[in-house]
């Protein structure tokens, strides 16, 4: 595949990835599989299973291919140096999700931007959730499922498994998408403006 599996550099990575197709899954792959030592080591003092470090460290990871792809990635850091960053910070949402109760479903989309994220805490601080539901049911019943499953906790890997989808990738893509489209109906009412 690319004769050494630690041969390629940052920058082939990062062209791979946005070459797309096939490439990109073969980038993919040897970039995550080059860093999932991550998991293994990662941060005791969070004191998360290695299963929640797993779904901490996927969500990472794309993360990460997301800003690549976007251009969010400027490359100021070394690809690994992101990565653990972002994966740093997904044990601490890990750990705060595992010790705390109840968590903010709006917490749980930390891959949005932050308008939307804005967006949805306050559509959730807002006590309109009848309207809410009503919106949700327009979405559909798999988006509805989705939405609600990433509420719950449940990690983009565990969507995917549940709700048959190839990849937590897949998954976490189907969210994004679910998420504009409610954003987009919601945004139309008057009352849910900023």
């Amino acid at each position: 595949m690319f004769g050494k599996k630690d041969s390629a550099t940052d920058q082939e990575i990062m062209a791979g990835i946005r070459a797309g197709g096939v490439t990109r899954q073969r980038y993919e792959n040897l970039f995550f599989l080059r860093n999932k030592e991550m998991v293994r080591l990662r941060p005791r003092k969070y004191r998360i299973t290695e299963d929640d470090a797993l779904d901490a460290y996927t969500e990472a990871f794309l993360a990460v291919v997301d800003h690549i792809v976007s251009g969010r990635f400027r490359g100021e850091a070394s690809l690994k140096t992101y990565l653990s960053r972002i994966f740093r910070n997904k044990c601490v949402d890990q750990h705060r999700k595992n010790t705390t109760i109840p968590t903010d479903w709006a917490e749980e989309f930390p891959e949005l931007p932050d308008p939307s994220r804005d967006f949805l805490k306050k559509l959730m601080g807002e006590e309109r959730l009848e309207r809410v539901s009503q919106f949700m049911e327009q979405l559909g019943q798999r988006c509805k499922d989705l939405l609600m499953l990433s509420a719950w906790g449940y990690s983009p890997a565990e969507i995917a498994e549940k709700m048959d989808f190839s990849t937590p990738h897949s998954a976490s893509s189907q969210r994004h998408k679910c998420l504009a489209k409610l954003k987009e109906m919601m945004t139309g009412v008057e009352e849910f403006e900023d």
